[in-house]
C-alpha cells in the first residue's frame, strides 16, 4: 500500500492549506466555457467528413459499348431542340483531331418533330418523311394477273420494267424460273423498286394469250425491256444467269435515275418537288437526343442541316437551339448525383436548361467544353464513382458556310480524385484530452502568474515601499 501511495501522480492537497481567489474562480469559469467550446468544435469536426482532392494522370477505363476499347472513348450523352431545323435535314456528325469521323449516329439517336413553338408533335419517323424503303413480303409472280390494259397501265406508271414471257411447258421457261426469281427478290430488297417492275406474263393463261399475241411473242422465253411505253422496248439477249440479269437490270435502273436527274421538275425521297429548302417553309424544329461514343482525342460535335438532294439558303438557316440535357460518360442516378459534393454537381450539367438564339443569320453557335474525368470515393466505401466535369464557354459567329451549332470538346488528361474521409474515434478521445490537458495548463500558468504578481505587489505594500 505504501508503494502505490508512492506511485501516485494526482497526490491530494488538504484543502485548509490551499488558497482560493476571486480571479482564479473567475478563471476558472473562462477555462470551462472555453473547453466546452473546444470540444463541440471538435465533436462537429468529428461528424462532418473531409474532402481531399488529389490529381493524377488519367486511367479511366469506364464500361462502354465498344468493349475493351473503353477506355479509349468517351460517351456524350445529349438532348438538343434545333428550334428550326426541320427532322429530316437535322443531322449529328462527330469529327476530331485524329482524323475519326462519325456521322448519322441513327442507332442511338431519336429525334422528335416540334412545332414553330416547341411543342412536340410527335416521334420522327425517316420512312415517312424521309422516304426510306421498308419492303413487304415477296412473292414471285405468277404471269396470269396481266392483260394488255394492266400492262399498259404498269409500263405508264414505272421508269422501266422488264418482262419474261414465257410458258409453262417450255424446258428453257422452266430453267429460267429460278434466276428470275433470285433477281426478283434482290430488286424487292431495293427503294428503286418502286419505280422499276420486274414482271412475269404466262403466254398460255387467258389474259396472257391476248397480250402475248399483241407483242408479237412467237418464242419462250422472251425478256424485253419497256420505258414508259408498251410501244418500244429493248430485247434481253444476253446470259440468263442471276448475276448477269441483275446487272443489266442495274444499268437499266442507273440509265433511269441519271434520265431522272435531267428532268426539270425531280422528286425528292419524299415525293415532294425538288428545291431549295428555307427555314420559313416548314416552321419545324426538331429535338434530338440521345448519346454518342467520341474518341478522347479533341473533336467536334456537329448538329447541321444536310441533304444529299437539298441546296439550303445560308440566311434562312436558324441555329437558335435550347439544351435540355448535355453531360459526359454513363448517366449517374439521382441518388448517385446528391451523393456528390456540391462543387461536382454543380459542374456535371453546366448547359443544362440554357437557351441560345440566333439573331442574325449566317450564325454559327459554338460551345467549347473543357472536360476533366473525376473520381469521387464517399467515406466507409470501397466502391467509388467515376464521373466528368466539365466548363462551357459559349460564343457566336458568322461564317460564310453553312451555319450550325458546334460542341468542341477537349478531354483533360489529369484525373481529379476526391475521397471522402471521416476522423477515427481514437482521434476524437486524442483531441479531448489535448484540450483539456491544454487548457488546464493554460489557465494554469495565467492564474499562478497573476497570483504570484498580486502577492508581490501585496508584500510592497505591507512593507511600505510602493509610495
Amino acid at each position: 500500500m505504501v508503494r502505490l501511495r508512492d506511485a501516485h501522480f494526482f497526490r491530494k492537497v488538504p484543502v485548509d492549506v490551499s488558497e482560493g481567489t476571486a480571479v482564479g474562480g473567475l478563471l476558472s469559469v473562462a477555462a470551462v466555457l472555453v473547453a466546452c467550446w473546444l470540444v463541440s468544435e471538435e465533436i462537429s469536426a468529428y461528424s462532418t467528413a473531409k474532402l481531399t482532392t488529389q490529381m493524377a494522370l488519367d486511367h479511366t477505363a469506364m464500361p462502354s459499348p465498344l468493349g475493351p476499347a473503353a477506355y479509349e472513348s468517351i460517351r456524350v450523352n445529349f438532348n438538343i431542340s434545333m428550334l428550326r431545323i426541320p427532322c429530316q435535314y437535322a443531322t449529328l456528325f462527330v469529327s476530331d483531331h485524329v482524323g475519326a469521323h462519325k456521322s448519322g449516329g441513327a442507332r442511338n439517336m431519336h429525334k422528335v418533330r416540334l412545332d414553330r413553338e416547341g411543342r412536340s408533335l410527335g416521334m420522327y419517323s425517316p420512312h415517312r418523311y424521309a422516304g426510306s424503303y421498308r419492303p413487304g413480303p415477296y412473292q414471285l409472280d405468277d404471269g396470269t394477273a396481266l392483260d394488255e390494259q394492266g400492262f399498259q397501265a404498269l409500263a405508264k406508271s414505272k421508269a422501266g420494267v422488264m418482262v419474261n414471257f414465257f410458258a409453262p411447258w417450255c424446258f428453257w421457261s422452266q430453267k429460267l424460273v429460278p434466276a428470275w426469281e433470285a433477281v426478283g427478290r434482290r430488286l424487292h430488297a431495293r427503294a428503286y423498286s418502286q419505280s422499276f417492275a420486274f414482271v412475269r406474263v404466262d403466254c398460255t393463261s387467258a389474259k396472257g394469250r391476248d397480250l402475248c399475241r399483241s407483242h408479237s411473242i412467237h418464242a419462250f422465253p422472251t425478256v424485253r425491256t419497256y420505258r414508259g411505253s408498251v410501244h418500244a422496248f429493248e430485247p434481253y439477249e444476253y446470259g440468263r444467269e442471276e448475276n448477269v440479269i441483275w446487272l443489266h437490270m442495274v444499268k437499266i435502273a442507273a440509265e433511269v435515275v441519271v434520265q431522272r436527274m435531267h428532268d426539270p421538275s425531280p422528286l425528292d425521297e419524299d415525293g415532294s418537288p425538288l428545291e431549295m429548302w428555307e427555314e420559313e417553309a416548314g416552321h419545324e424544329g426538331c429535338n434530338l437526343f440521345g448519346y454518342v461514343e467520341v474518341s478522347r482525342a479533341p473533336g467536334t460535335i456537329h448538329l447541321a442541316p444536310h441533304s444529299s438532294r437539298h441546296s439550303f439558303d445560308f440566311s434562312h438557316v436558324n441555329t437558335s437551339h435550347h439544351i435540355d440535357h448535355l453531360s459526359f460518360g454513363l448517366e449517374l442516378g439521382a441518388i448517385e448525383r446528391r451523393g456528390l459534393p456540391p462543387d461536382v454537381r454543380k459542374h456535371l450539367l453546366s448547359l443544362d436548361g440554357r437557351a441560345f438564339t440566333a439573331a442574325t443569320a449566317h450564325l454559327t453557335q459554338e460551345h467549347h467544353v473543357n472536360i476533366v474525368p473525376t473520381r469521387y470515393q464517399p467515406a466507409g466505401s470501397v466502391a467509388h464513382v467515376e464521373t466528368y466535369q466539365f466548363t462551357a464557354t459559349s460564343h457566336a459567329r458568322t461564317k460564310d458556310t453553312l451555319p450550325s451549332l458546334l460542341i468542341s470538346y477537349d478531354v483533360s488528361p489529369i484525373q481529379v480524385n476526391i475521397a471522402e474521409r471521416r476522423q477515427p474515434t481514437s482521434e476524437l478521445v486524442l483531441s479531448f484530452c489535448a484540450i483539456i490537458g491544454g487548457v488546464v495548463a493554460v489557465f494554469g500558468i495565467i492564474d499562478g502568474m497573476l497570483y504570484t504578481g498580486s502577492a508581490v505587489v501585496r508584500q510592497k505594500l505591507s512593507a511600505g515601499k510602493l509610495h
